[in-house]
């Protein structure tokens, strides 16, 4: 238990258990490794670089992605570099403005991501099987509901649309 502290166990002891689980669920998560040489934090950028291209039909620039994934622009140049090495991306100069470079998913990389994403919904399904159809369905209504609740109380000034539109 991540939260041993006398206060967790008396005073917070449900906040303190619910940050336990998703703690634990974390570590589950991190045990399922992309093939070589991918790292995870490729497949999330490869697996955003694909829905972005899917849902708008054109590649993004590194500024976009860093300002996306929260990230500074030099890690998310490294990553571009890393990943422009083993093929999984491609840049491409805008002609009206030379400073500006365009990434996009080689074949290669549109493979591995999807692949990826495959595989790890397919876990995923697999243990909501073992769930069952009415626990899955409540797990998901109690999750939404807890997420819901959470963004009242952590954004009040934001309106709800808002904070699900951050495509």
């Amino acid at each position: 238990m991540i939260f041993k502290r006398e206060w967790a166990r008396r005073e917070h002891a449900r906040a303190a258990a619910l940050l336990n689980e998703l703690e634990r669920m974390r570590r589950l998560w991190h045990g399922v490794r992309p093939p070589p040489p991918l790292k995870r934090s490729d497949l999330a950028l490869l697996g955003m670089l694909d829905h972005v291209e899917r849902e708008h039909g054109q590649p993004m620039t590194a500024s976009q992605m860093a300002a996306k994934m929260h990230q500074s622009l030099p890690a998310i140049s490294q990553k571009l570099r890393a990943l422009e090495g083993v093929g999984m991306i491609s840049r491409k100069t805008d002609k009206g403005d030379r400073r500006v470079a365009y990434v996009a998913l080689t074949s290669k990389g549109r493979e591995a991501a999807r692949q990826s994403l495959d595989e790890m919904i397919g876990r995923l399904e697999q243990t909501m099987d073992k769930l069952g159809a009415d626990e899955t369905r409540q797990l998901l209504e109690l999750l939404a509901r807890l997420n819901d609740l959470m963004e009242e109380d952590m954004n009040p000034n934001v309106e709800r649309e808002e904070v699900e539109s951050g495509c």
